[in-house]
């Protein structure tokens, strides 16, 4: 997935946020305070800020592949060796390695068939008010 954040803004912290993307915080700001200086809410009250957020690609749950494994390995054993089979123990690091190739593999896959979700987190939010001063969310 592209690991490259973006930012929006938004008249609301919370909520659906669609638009257009910038490439940097200060973009974001400057499209935000052209688009929204003027801008009256629905009950006919000027507004007094705006928002702007981090864009992040809400990624793969995270998922122990080593647990999948091992779980099937016991349980094809354990019918196959009876009372000789001990189970399995597997390494951390070695866990840690199958989840990134597993994880790295599945996210190319996903986006080669366009199966990426179709939206995104928002964090790092921080209010900006039509004089330009800003406070964090």
């Amino acid at each position: 997935m592209d690991k490259t954040n973006k930012w929006m803004f938004n008249d609301s912290h919370d909520g659906i946020w669609d638009g257009d993307k910038y490439d940097s915080r200060e973009e974001a700001i400057a499209a935000g305070l052209e688009a929204l200086k003027s801008v009256i809410d629905e009950f006919g009250t000027e507004i007094d800020g705006y928002y702007v957020g981090e864009v992040m690609d809400p990624g793969l749950a995270q998922t122990d592949f080593g647990i999948l494994i091992g779980d099937e390995l016991e349980e094809c054993h354990s019918e196959l060796g009876n009372e000789f089979f001990d189970g399995f123990e597997f390494k951390y690091k070695h866990v840690e390695e199958l989840n990134d190739s597993v994880r790295e593999v599945v996210e190319k896959w996903m986006k080669e068939h366009n199966y990426t979700p179709g939206y995104s987190l928002i964090r790092n939010t921080e209010q900006i008010n039509l004089r330009g001063e800003g406070q964090n969310e």
